[in-house]
């Protein structure tokens, strides 16, 4: 009886650890699962960050209509969409390049682009030398800043982000200090002035923002395509794409996206387009399909807006020679001179081809394993 006794006790001890060692590996599975997803972009070379909440759209650049009196880091007011923008240098503004002179000239290139930020319900676009990536980074790549990097109270450094083995630094700005609080009342109140001056109602810009779809938009040659925002987990540069036999037709390969391996689609080669070389601007926008991440390579990211609905529409039966009507569930007008064709992930596969990469992602784990 002693010894069956003691069999089951240390039955109930090894239950007991095997347990244990359950609850602790979910709890670091829960801690693995703690991410932060950012918006980076460059300015005089290095790297920053800001939390995708607080964008709310990025665009092109666009020179702005200068305000008498403004501050140097002000560079004006911008109309977007019946809604007026203020637009900042955000290089002046954290006091990153030597200003000798008060309104020395912009430099512009093709990179540049406004990040439309929201600080305490104003929007406002702030420029930048260059877009990065929208990335996905864990709690456990985030250190504080130490005395080295924050210049004083005001700034708005809340954390650095360390990759590659301390490799790759990304400053993490607050979005909600990146302007100090006098500063931004100065620009509010440059707003309202703005606003009576051209008799804009408040409610106006508050009722566009709410019937309104935020789109990340990429090019495939010559045509401009969008996904909405809440299908995009993130936007990465290019990696090794590893060639994997077998594979179905419409997989390029597989790329390591943070120790795991996902399935990359080739967009050009699915819409029938033909396939050209990769550059510095080649993206791989990362989705969601089939409760799977996956990668879609295409040409290059143009910007994330926000679309009025009421610029929205059904696409007709045919619409150009080289857009394929099967993938696309909208077209977006922003003027006479630019349409978006607003892609639905779910309809970038069909059926079959779903089965088959549900198949393929199942294979891939378990020869990984």
């Amino acid at each position: 009886i002693t010894e069956i006794e003691l069999s089951a006790a240390n039955h109930s001890n090894t239950v007991s650890e095997i347990e244990s060692s359950l609850e602790i590996n979910e709890e670091k599975e829960v801690e693995k699962i703690k991410e932060r997803q950012l918006v980076t972009f460059i300015l005089e070379g290095e790297e920053y960050g800001l939390p995708i909440e607080s964008v709310r759209e990025v665009l092109r650049f666009k020179e702005a209509t200068e305000v008498p009196g403004s501050p140097e880091y002000v560079l004006g007011l911008l109309s977007i969409r019946d809604m007026i923008l203020p637009i900042v240098d955000l290089k002046r503004l954290l006091e990153i390049e030597n200003l000798s002179h008060h309104r020395e000239p912009l430099f512009q290139s093709e990179d540049q682009r406004i990040i439309v930020v929201d600080i305490e319900n104003i929007l406002i676009g702030v420029v930048v030398d260059k877009i990065q990536q929208v990335l996905r980074v864990g709690e456990d790549k985030i250190e504080p800043p130490s005395g080295i990097f924050k210049k004083n109270e005001d700034d708005p450094l809340c954390g650095i982000v360390k990759l590659n083995q301390g490799d790759r630094l990304i400053m993490l700005l607050d979005g909600k200090r990146l302007i100090p609080e006098q500063k931004l009342k100065g620009i509010r109140g440059m707003v309202d002035e703005s606003k009576e001056y051209l008799n804009k109602e408040e409610t106006e810009g508050e009722e566009i923002q709410m019937d309104e779809i935020q789109l990340v938009t990429f090019r495939l040659g010559k045509e401009e395509y969008g996904i909405p925002i809440n299908d995009v987990q993130e936007i990465n540069r290019l990696t090794t794409i590893t060639e994997v036999p077998k594979a179905p037709d419409f997989i390029d390969g597989v790329m390591n996206l943070r120790g795991n391996v996902i399935p990359v689609i080739n967009l050009r080669k699915r819409f029938g387009l033909e396939d050209t070389e990769k550059d510095e601007s080649t993206r791989v926008i990362i989705v969601n399909l089939e409760d799977r991440l996956t990668g879609l390579i295409v040409d290059s990211v143009s910007e994330v807006l926000r679309l009025a609905k009421s610029s929205i529409q059904r696409p007709p039966r045919i619409i150009k020679e080289d857009v394929n009507i099967q993938f696309i569930d909208s077209i977006g007008k922003i003027d006479d001179q630019r349409m978006i064709f607003i892609l639905d992930i779910e309809k970038i596969l069909d059926i079959k081809e779903r089965g088959e990469l549900r198949e393929f992602s199942e294979r891939d784990m378990h020869n990984k394993e």
